[in-house]
């Protein structure tokens, strides 16, 4: 797989990322995991399509599932970002998930419910990201420079 130019971010839900690609319509796309089928192997083809993708556009934003986190962490001589909101800031991304129309509660409620444990693995089993990690109130816009 070579990489073009562009910047792979994965993001946690609730980060901006769409937000981010309405923005800059020519130079970002978000990859919603939602157009891929959920089975066997389907990561793998996530992550084929990001990189692909990046030799199009300067930014290429994924979803953060922790099964394409974790193929990603293993893909040497892959530069990418991941981006996601500190530990403590739950509340805050329960009530920015609740202000999206696109979600349901139950799928608002499981995400929530798995918070500290998907940040814990974000903070001690992924290694080769460049990680950036959201305080209080902050957005992927207010930390878009970082990625460089």
């Amino acid at each position: 797989m070579k990489k073009g130019n562009g910047k792979i971010i994965c993001g946690y839900s609730g980060i901006g990322k769409s937000y981010f690609c309405k923005m800059n319509k020519d130079r970002a796309i978000d990859l919603d995991s939602r157009w891929f089928e959920k089975k066997e192997g389907w990561e793998k083809m996530y992550i084929e399509c990001a990189v692909a993708l990046t030799h199009v556009y300067d930014y290429v934003l994924l979803t953060a599932h922790s099964s394409s986190v974790l193929l990603m962490d293993e893909i040497e001589d892959l530069k990418w970002y991941l981006v996601y909101p500190d530990i403590t800031l739950k509340e805050e991304y329960r009530n920015r998930l609740e202000q999206r129309e696109e979600q349901t509660q139950g799928w608002i409620d499981a995400l929530i419910d798995f918070y500290e444990n998907q940040i814990t693995k974000y903070n001690t089993l992924i290694k080769n990201a460049k990680k950036i990690v959201l305080q209080k109130s902050e957005y992927l816009n207010d930390v878009i420079e970082q990625i460089v």
